[in-house]
């Protein structure tokens, strides 16, 4: 985690509180999930804008859609991630999409492997229309695009807007867009645009986005970053990959987030890559905790969680540790930590 000073947050009121979340597939809907758990342990019951970018719009959208954070850890430990998406080709054209999948994104590819119809569907059964505090942001070539309650806008390098439309696109179609990683997931075709991932905008995480076009002040934002992917590639793919794709599938430098007046909450690495789809509840719970824990640290320092509620989840944090290093069977970690943070109020 990189050193920063105490933010004094305190002195803002929740509400006037900014939330990001970034992209990273699996790993960000699973962090970004225990970010927002930490939140309402905290007492933050109300944000100023919530944004969501990728995978992280999912918990994102719910949370700004009225959905108790509660019931969205549920929500994503109940749902098969594997099943929001449907093969749009066969499983050999699939495994190579993946396998070059640093390629695709390189090259903005729009058409992808997988659709994700099913995703919208599911978005708009716990959300079925825009929420008034809620952003996200998806690409159209090489321009950005923000969706926002008040309509769909483009946004210009100088700080200003174009307005596209003066309604709010469908939820669902917003969420299936920004979360369109190029030749992976299916592109979604809007006012005759393909619209990919909101990461290909500024990055993973945009809080200078936040900033420039939705006058988040510094110092009153709270972001979440899993950053680079973690789980390393067999050696043999990754020689092979160079030789059959050359320089095109090496992964891309990365983009520096912006943390100036940022609270950013950077869950440690997890063990599972950014499009790994089938999980265990245990790998499951592993991702929300990391993201819980790191954001106890981080509201902690900016003011924001301390007394006897910062007592209570430092004793969760220590309690899950320890489950963590004696779970030993598939599923201990899960019902263990489950009865852990149910006796917390937390589950």
């Amino acid at each position: 985690m990189r050193p920063e000073k105490q933010l004094a947050l305190a002195s803002f009121k929740p509400g006037d509180l900014d939330l990001i979340l970034g992209a990273g597939g699996s790993r960000a809907i699973l962090a970004s999930t225990g970010v927002i758990l930490a939140g309402h342990h905290a007492g933050i019951s109300s944000w100023r804008t919530i944004c969501g970018v990728s995978g992280g719009s999912v918990p994102a959208v719910m949370l700004a859609g009225g959905v108790e954070p509660t019931q969205i850890v549920r929500n994503v430990i109940e749902i098969d991630f594997l099943s929001q998406l449907t093969p749009l080709v066969s499983k050999p054209r699939i495994f190579w999409a993946f396998f070059v999948k640093e390629c695709l994104w390189r090259k903005r590819r729009g058409r992808g492997v997988l659709g994700s119809e099913n995703l919208g569907r599911y978005v708009e059964q716990h959300v079925p229309t825009w929420p008034k505090n809620f952003w996200t942001v998806a690409v159209a070539g090489k321009r950005s695009l923000l969706f926002t309650a008040e309509g769909v806008f483009e946004m210009l390098a100088d700080g200003g807007l174009r307005q596209l439309s003066d309604k709010p696109a469908p939820v669902g179609l917003a969420i299936r867009a920004t979360c369109a990683v190029p030749g992976i997931i299916d592109g979604v075709d809007y006012q005759g645009q393909l619209l990919l991932d909101g990461a290909l905008s500024v990055g993973r995480c945009p809080t200078v986005l936040a900033k420039r076009y939705l006058n988040a002040q510094p110092g009153a934002l709270v972001a979440c970053d899993v950053g680079e992917e973690a789980v390393a590639d067999n050696l043999f793919f990754r020689v092979m990959r160079r030789i059959l794709c050359g320089k095109c599938c090496d992964p891309a430098p990365m983009i520096p987030t912006d943390t100036q007046g940022v609270v950013m909450v950077e869950p440690p690495p997890a063990n599972i890559a950014t499009l790994e789809l089938k999980l265990s509840a245990d790998q499951k719970w592993q991702v929300i905790m990391s993201g819980f824990t790191a954001a106890v640290d981080r509201l902690a320092c900016a003011g924001l969680l301390a007394g006897d509620k910062l007592a209570a989840a430092r004793s969760v944090v220590e309690s899950y540790r320890e489950i963590e290093r004696t779970a030993k069977q598939p599923g201990e970690l899960a019902s263990r930590t489950q009865a852990l943070m149910t006796a917390h109020n937390l589950y």
